[in-house]
Formats: structure tokens, sequence, C-alpha cells
């Protein structure tokens, strides 16, 4: 260790006065420089990174809860006409006439029961397999659903309530096609005489809506089973047409999945997309630090050497 130690110093001994400032300049002020700074800058961009996964998680919560909470005030809406013993007689009834069938709902109009089926941002219908009962605007027959997709969504799955997000392109021009339903089976009085269930249509363009107004800091989409964009705050997005998949290039920051009565959705939000001159902007006063120590630590070594060669000139003069 000795040995190497004296060839090292000989080297040195032997350069030139101007070759051994060269030396002491890149290899003890620039490269521990060089390597101070890219570890700060790491830290720097590391420290970004967490941040941006910061917001985007503040984000997925705040879109879960929303979500959830429209979707829960959907099935509390249900359930008022699941526990509802009155309308459930009234479905259950077996009328002899039209004039029979509608005076008995006027009576049941005369209730509170009527505001159980429309209020803000919530529509509901019952589908009855009694053949009694005329189709009317919340009360229908059950063959009407049965040729619906929807219906055969329900049906074909496992549960007794689940959510259907689905493209209604039987409805009327100029109505929102997009639907998110609720469709529950009204099974709650077991001596029931006829099958019932209950849809509940959510307002889209309201849930839409809330999206856009609660201002997030990044794009965010919630996407079915399938890939499918559900809802979003992308105001490119074309919401007349059916719901279509979300582009797989986008780089996703952070994404969560959520279950909602028997329907999987994934919410991810997109990486906001800086610009360097954004970053650059964003940590201005950090980088002056480092340029100005960069300027200022090897004028300070290069002059303090420089005064001591002058100072061993001298006194070798001397």
């Amino acid at each position: 260790m000795r040995r190497l130690k004296d060839k090292i110093e000989a080297i040195i001994k032997g350069l030139k006065e101007k070759n051994k400032m060269s030396i002491v300049y890149t290899y003890f002020i620039l490269v521990p420089l060089l390597v101070i700074d890219g570890f700060l800058f790491s830290v720097l961009i590391q420290n970004e990174k967490s941040e941006q996964e910061y917001i985007a998680k503040n984000i997925v919560a705040a879109v879960k809860y929303d979500l959830q909470g429209t979707v829960q005030e959907a099935v509390e809406k249900t359930s008022n006409v699941y526990l509802s013993e009155d309308i459930n007689d009234f479905l259950d009834y077996d009328y002899q006439s039209a004039v029979e069938y509608f005076e008995r709902k006027l009576s049941l109009q005369d209730t509170l029961y009527e505001s159980f089926f429309t209020s803000n941002n919530y529509n509901s219908k019952v589908y009855v397999d009694n053949p009694t009962i005329i189709n009317g605007d919340h009360y229908q027959k059950m063959e009407g659903a049965q040729k619906e997709n929807w219906y055969k969504v329900w049906n074909e799955s496992e549960y007794d309530m689940i959510l259907i997000c689905y493209y209604d392109n039987s409805d009327y021009w100029g109505s929102v096609k997009r639907k998110i339903s609720l469709v529950r089976n009204l099974n709650y009085f077991k001596n029931r005489k006829h099958e019932k269930i209950i849809k509940t249509d959510i307002d889209y363009s309201s849930m839409v809506q809330k999206m856009n107004q609660s201002n997030h800091e990044a794009l965010v989409y919630v996407c079915n089973s399938e890939g499918k964009v559900i809802l979003s705050n992308d105001r490119h997005l074309q919401l007349a047409l059916d719901f279509e998949a979300m582009d797989a290039s986008l780089p996703i920051t952070y994404s969560e999945k959520l279950i909602l009565y028997g329907t999987e959705f994934e919410i991810m939000v997109v990486r906001p997309q800086h610009t360097f001159f954004n970053f650059l902007m964003q940590n201005i006063w950090f980088i002056l630090s480092i340029v100005a120590v960069n300027i200022i630590i090897p004028n300070v070594i290069v002059r303090v050497s420089y005064q001591n060669r002058l100072e061993r000139q001298e006194s070798e003069l001397a």
C-alpha cells in the first residue's frame, strides 16, 4: 500500500505545475461535484414522482368516494320500494279491468310512494310478470324488460342486485344513451305471487358533470373490466357514442380497483405531461443553488491553490 502511495507521489512530482492543477481540479473538484449533482437531481426527480403518486392517490380516493356515494344513494332509492308492502301488494294483485287497475294506482299515488321513483339524478321503473297491469311511467310488464340486454346481464348474474353500464341504442333520439343502472330483485316479501324487479337509472350527464367540476389535477379514467371508459374528466371523449376503450399508450401514475354490486371498475390516473421548462420553474431555486455551489466552490479552491503556489514561489526565491 505504501509503495502504491510512493508511486503516485512520484508521478505527481514529475508532472508540470499546470498538469498538477488540471488533475487536482478534475479528480478532486469536478468529479465530486458531478457525483453530488447527480445524486441531488436524482433525489429531486424521485420527489417529483412521489408527489405525483400522492396526488394521484388522492384523486382516486375522491373519485371512489363520489362513485360509491352516488351508487349507494341509488340503492337507498330502491330500498324504499323493496321494503314497501303496499307497492308489493299493488303489483301482486290480479286486476279484472283497466278501471280497477287505475283506481288502485291512483290511491297509491296519493301517498308518498310516488316520490320513490323519481328524484334528482335518479329515475326508477318496476317490472313485474303480472299480465293484468297496464304499462305506464313507473310500472311495466316483465316482457318488456326481457328483451333488453341489461335484463339478460342481470338474469345471467348470480346477484340479486347488480350495477350495469351499457349503451341503450333503443332510447329515443336526443337522450343520453350511455346508461349506468342499478337492477334489483324485489324479493323481500316471500309470499309474492309475481316476480318483480326494479331498475334505477342514474343520470349519466350529472355524473360526468360532477367529475369535471371536481377540477382534478390530472386526467382520471374509470374503466370497466373490459377496459372501456365509463367515466372520465377527459373533455375530448365523445359522450354521445358507445363506451370506448381507453388509450393503452397513456402513462398511468396510479390505479386502483373497485367492485360495486357485482361490477368491477378500475380507476386510473394519467401522469401529467410536464415539460422540461415546467420542471425547471417548479424547482428554480433549488437548481440555482446547485449552480451557485458549482461556480463558487471551484473558484474558491482554485484561488486558494493559486495563492498557496505564489507563497511557495516567494519563499523559494527568498
